[in-house]
């Protein structure tokens, strides 16, 4: 039986064009435990990201990118 997902986008202030903000953001957000998926869209500033809710949260991942530097803008 597959376990069911979640889905949440976040969207960020600050991803500069060609500075890897994005993929680093994409990096951080694979290391969390239960996260599935995880796109980050440099154009619209917006991470999507399927995960467990098992394991880990949209809080969890909104904390994981603040801890980063990273300036949360929406969850949703």
């Amino acid at each position: 039986m597959r376990p069911d997902f979640e889905h949440a986008a976040i969207a960020v202030d600050a991803f500069a064009r060609g500075t890897g903000e994005a993929e680093r953001a994409e990096r951080l957000l694979r290391r969390v435990t239960g996260v599935r998926w995880v796109y980050a869209n440099p154009l619209t500033e917006t991470i999507y990201v399927q995960f467990d809710p098992v394991f880990c949260s949209d809080g969890v991942l909104a904390r994981v990118l603040s801890d980063a530097g990273f300036r949360e803008v929406c969850l949703s």
